[in-house]
């Protein structure tokens, strides 16, 4: 019977070695088939992480040389405008130099003609006093 017994096991085995072993194999392969879906959309997503780092480091570079030209350009902006603000003031003060020269030239003929108008004064009241005294009474009414 020892004999008997020893085959019904292995013949059991193989029977279910059959029946489990493509079902197994089955699950072993539909796994593996997911475990390279799971690496490929790994790879995917890896590189598609790339191309949008890549994509923002450009952007990023363009941004800062946008930046760059921007502040090249209100520099010379600024330059400009504090050269035309200086040049305004160079001909404001260009201006008001020449405004108060012919203003003193015009104080300095005042003044003279006003000199003049008190000496020519000064000498008339000088020449009447002479006068008034030099003549007498009677040269006087002849005059």
């Amino acid at each position: 019977m020892p004999a008997s017994r020893s085959q019904p096991i292995p013949l059991a085995l193989l029977l279910l070695g059959k029946l489990l072993y493509r079902p197994l194999v089955g699950k072993m392969e539909e796994r593996a088939l997911a475990i390279r879906k799971s690496l490929d959309e790994a790879q995917a997503a890896r590189a598609e992480a790339q191309r949008e780092r890549e994509e923002h480091a450009a952007k990023i570079q363009a941004a800062h040389a946008e930046a760059q030209a921007i502040r090249a350009a209100a520099l010379k902006e600024a330059a400009e405008e504090q050269r035309r603000l200086v040049d305004a003031a160079r001909a404001e003060a260009g201006r008001l130099v020449e405004s108060a020269r012919v203003e003193m030239t015009q104080d300095v003929r005042r003044a003279k003609q006003e000199l003049r108008q008190e000496v020519s004064d000064l000498v008339i009241a000088v020449a009447e006093r002479v006068i008034k005294k030099s003549l007498r009474d009677e040269d006087h009414r002849r005059i």
